[in-house]
């Protein structure tokens, strides 16, 4: 961290575990990926720090819209967060490459990529997607406990952090690819 009225260092942090790619900044607090697989954030006070953990290797670009970030990576996914408490929400896969870059449109997230295609995805569709995975969740957790109490099993509530399944591939309304074109 810098202080630019007296132009001087205030803090040096070590971010990442190998080299930084992607420093992003919100109001509340900034971002850094790059070559190691987790996401860090701190808090400008240098209280606070979140890691959003998923990613297979190195994470190329992040994107933060409304209460969601978005990471893309060389593993070919675009991983969806809750901003706030670094949960993985989902992962949205139909790229054959790493996703290089991520924007936002129009209720749209684009991500690009290098196999050479734009994928379009509906933000709408995917926040009802994780509202679903999570009514499910909860619907299976119910039946797991009448199924419990019937058969007299009693197990300890433990609080649990669980990795999102991967989206199908988008359908193919809402896909739209745009190929590199060839040099002669």
């Amino acid at each position: 961290m810098v202080d630019l009225n007296e132009k001087k260092i205030l803090h040096i942090l070590p971010a990442l575990t190998d080299s930084v790619r992607v420093i992003l900044l919100t109001d509340k607090w900034f971002y850094v990926s790059g070559a190691d697989p987790i996401i860090r954030a701190w808090d400008y006070k240098l209280k606070k720090t979140k890691e959003y953990v998923g990613h297979q290797g190195w994470v190329y670009v992040l994107k933060v819209h409304e209460d969601l970030l978005f990471s893309g990576g060389d593993d070919k996914t675009v991983k969806v967060w809750d901003l706030e408490s670094a949960i993985l929400l989902d992962e949205l896969v139909g790229h054959e490459n790493g996703v290089t870059q991520l924007e936002v449109a129009n209720g749209e997230l684009f991500s690009g990529s290098y196999d050479h295609t734009i994928i379009c995805w509906d933000i709408a569709e995917i926040r009802q997607q994780i509202e679903e995975r999570k009514e499910m969740l909860a619907e299976e957790e119910l039946s797991q406990a009448m199924e419990d109490k019937m058969k007299g099993i009693k197990r300890p509530v433990v609080a649990k952090k669980t990795k999102a399944p991967p989206s199908k591939k988008p359908p193919a309304k809402n896909m739209k690819e745009s190929k590199k074109s060839k040099k002669k």
